[in-house]
């Protein structure tokens, strides 16, 4: 579990289901608690290509199935991105601070 006090924003997600005639398709929106990050950095793609993060989102791991990549996500303030990454990280209990990592476009 996050501790509470890592749940300081709201975004919200659009789980990206699929393609069609006229682009992505989004399931429905749901909220989800975490701590956001504006901090811009690099990360790789699925492609394993270098591309610029602008933030950010931490959040429970059991919120994974919330955020398949290039979900739609809308941040507190109301800018809308994308989900680049989605990393699990898996403490095993060891530290109470296992948590999913979500790098945004």
């Amino acid at each position: 579990m996050l501790p509470a006090m890592f749940k300081v924003h709201t975004v919200t997600v659009e789980p990206q289901i699929g393609e069609g005639g006229l682009g992505d398709v989004y399931g429905p929106a749901v909220s989800v608690l975490g701590v956001l990050d504006y901090s811009i950095r690099l990360v790789r793609n699925r492609a394993g290509d270098e591309v610029v993060s602008s933030s950010t989102f931490f959040t429970e791991l059991t919120e994974t199935a919330q955020f398949p990549l290039d979900s739609r996500v809308t941040l507190p303030a109301g800018d809308v991105t994308y989900v680049l990454t989605a990393a699990p990280r898996d403490d095993g209990g060891l530290t109470g601070l296992s948590h999913l990592e979500i790098a945004l476009r």
